[in-house]
């Protein structure tokens, strides 16, 4: 074996003298956004010291006192305390849905806070088979009732009173990265005050840092598969399982991902006698075969079913359900388990050529000139993520490329807005990018949010009052869940179809799938013909700022980087250089007059404060 494969720095170490004298041209790197832009190859004389073009050192931040970290603003701080009676009180429905049973008072604190004060109907059928009955369970209720906390309730409950030392006692699969986030949140709202720990095992975090917080004695680990399969198979996890409870959250979605195989291996390395396992989707109902094969894997003989619909509510034995042929009964459809009885259905009606201009119109009139909202967009392309994440920045928020130029060349960077947040998500951002958008998008009250069918699924982001299908989803079981992601838990929201002549057909079928009449929906009015000629003029007006902005940032950054390189090179650019950055100078000042343009036409429209 090559000792250099063993020791990396003897592979890096320093070439003779004689290797020091020779002079070569060397062809560099150049980053694949360059080359798209026409760059084909750079080459430099290399003698030896052609490691050293490297990219410069991050600057050192600076140390922060401690100490001084920890002062908090007197006027800031948030008192946590809360009047024991009045926790009672509010909490009522939960103590009285298991009379026999006392659940803690720190727990019913942490509901309290959380403005969990009501179990929901869902939960209220849950609580006693799965807490003092123990039972295995199977939880199928619409997106948004409340699921989650069917099984994180008694998991804390149990785990507060009968705690393992040093053991990962509760294990929960999700699907996805942003769902074992989700569920993470839910169980860290309940567990406060409680000595219990949970920890998240996904992808696109620093395996060093968990194997840090597995130190810790996590009693609860949220895992996706991968991640967790990949710690299990590194040995990294041997000798903590002491499993009392098992969860497979969404768990349909494992089937439809092909990662049942690796949910298969998980099981049988964690699988011990008495553990409460706990299954849930919205549509759980319609997958007999799958559920056969999981009770198999499981060695679950007859779980409770809590099913939870607008028709019924009831709990039931497995078998009972299977062989009354209940599974396939239309009222057992997910299309009853999945819609919210809140949830009102729009359509906005458009020309492909302008259906950019009606949504603008919309979302001006039901955002920028109403109390607080959040509106969730989807498209069903990365690209469409990009341009409308842009357009509607410039529009509705502040110009997102002026917080890379100097503030002299910005417009829209101090302006006061009644927006207070737009961004996208996409499959192609990395983790860590993904979760800070939608924790922002989380905290503003009044935020866009655009995104692929990435975040459709399962994401609980609280209070969403509108949703748009900006492209129309590519089958039912999607446009279920878009739309459930608003009108959850008991509260309202609006389901917004934007329909072209193209895609009307598939509106049609779509909602027919659903029991909805195309020609019966709630149509959104046509706008005005002086307004629709306004929008119409943001629109270009933005369009043509966005493309110059574009434009100009792919130019400096192939210009740094030349820079960059040539520094490291001791190469002498030209005096062209100069010339660029005064053309970009000229440029950067004619994007402001324009966007001066488009400021004035937004406050026509009241979108600023």
């Amino acid at each position: 074996m090559d000792i250099s494969d063993e020791n990396p720095d003897i592979a890096s170490s320093e070439p003779n003298n004689s290797e020091k004298k020779k002079l070569k041209w060397k062809e560099l790197e150049i980053p694949s956004d360059l080359v798209s832009e026409g760059l084909v190859c750079l080459e430099i004389l290399e003698n030896g010291n052609d490691k050293e073009i490297v990219a410069p050192k991050p600057k050192k931040r600076k140390k922060v006192n401690k100490s001084d970290s920890k002062k908090t603003d007197p006027a800031q701080e948030v008192d946590n305390t809360f009047d024991e009676n009045e926790v009672i009180k509010s909490t009522r429905d939960w103590s009285n849905i298991a009379k026999d049973f006392t659940i803690p008072s720190t727990v019913l604190n942490n509901l309290y806070k959380n403005n969990l004060k009501s179990p929901t109907p869902i939960q209220k059928l849950a609580f006693k088979p799965s807490i003092l009955e123990k039972n295995d369970i199977l939880i199928s209720s619409e997106t948004g009732s409340g699921k989650t906390l069917c099984f994180v309730l008694p998991i804390v409950i149990s785990l507060y009173t009968q705690r393992t030392e040093n053991k990962i006692e509760c294990l929960a699969l999700l699907p996805t990265r942003e769902l074992a986030i989700q569920v993470k949140k839910i169980f860290f709202l309940i567990i406060e005050g409680l000595n219990l720990r949970v920890l998240a095992l996904i992808g696109g975090i620093s395996i060093q840092k968990q194997e840090r917080l597995l130190k810790k004695d996590p009693s609860i680990v949220v895992a996706t598969p991968g991640r967790l399969e990949d710690f299990l198979r590194e040995g990294k996890l041997k000798g903590m399982f002491e499993l009392k409870f098992l969860v497979l959250d969404e768990v349909d979605k494992f089937f439809e991902d092909n990662s049942f195989k690796e949910v298969e291996s998980i099981v049988k390395y964690v699988k011990r006698p008495k553990i409460q396992h706990f299954l849930s989707s919205a549509t759980i109902l319609n997958m007999k075969d799958n559920l056969n094969s999981l009770f198999k894997l499981l060695s679950i003989n007859n779980p409770k079913v809590c099913i939870c619909t607008r028709d019924k509510q009831l709990v039931v034995p497995y078998t009972e359900l299977a062989n009354g042929k209940i599974l396939h009964k239309k009222s057992f459809t997910d299309t009853h388990t999945s819609l919210p009885e809140n949830l009102v259905f729009k359509v906005i009606e458009s020309e492909e050529k302008y259906k950019e201009v009606r949504l603008i119109s919309y979302l001006v009139e039901h955002l920028c000139n109403t109390e607080n909202k959040k509106c969730l967009i989807f498209v069903n392309t990365v690209t469409y993520v990009y341009r409308l994440e842009s357009l509607l920045s410039l529009i509705l928020w502040k110009d997102v490329h002026e917080s890379g130029i100097k503030k002299k060349y910005c417009a829209t960077f101090n302006v006061d807005t009644k927006l207070d947040y737009v961004s996208g998500i996409h499959s192609r951002l990395k983790q860590k990018q993904r979760l800070k958008r939608l924790e922002s998008f989380s905290k503003n009250k009044k935020s866009i949010l655009i995104s692929t069918d990435v975040a459709s699924r399962g994401l609980d982001i609280p209070n969403i009052d509108i949703v748009v299908h900006f492209h129309p989803p590519k089958n039912k079981s999607l446009f279920l869940h878009r739309s459930g992601r608003t009108a959850r838990l008991n509260a309202g929201g609006v389901s917004v179809c934007v329909c072209c002549p193209s895609d009307k057909e598939i509106w049609k079928n779509l909602l027919n799938e659903i029991n909805k009449n195309f020609e019966q929906m709630e149509f959104v009015e046509e706008i005005p013909s002086d307004e629709f000629m306004k929008y119409k003029s943001l629109l270009k007006l933005a369009e043509t700022i966005e493309q110059n902005e574009f434009r100009m940032s792919k130019e400096k950054k192939m210009s740094n980087w030349f820079k960059n390189a040539a520094r490291k090179a001791d190469i002498m650019l030209s005096d062209e250089e100069e010339d660029e950055d005064n053309m970009r100078s000229r440029s950067y000042k004619f994007m402001k007059s324009e966007k001066k343009k488009l400021l004035k036409i937004r406050s026509e429209f009241g979108i600023d404060n």
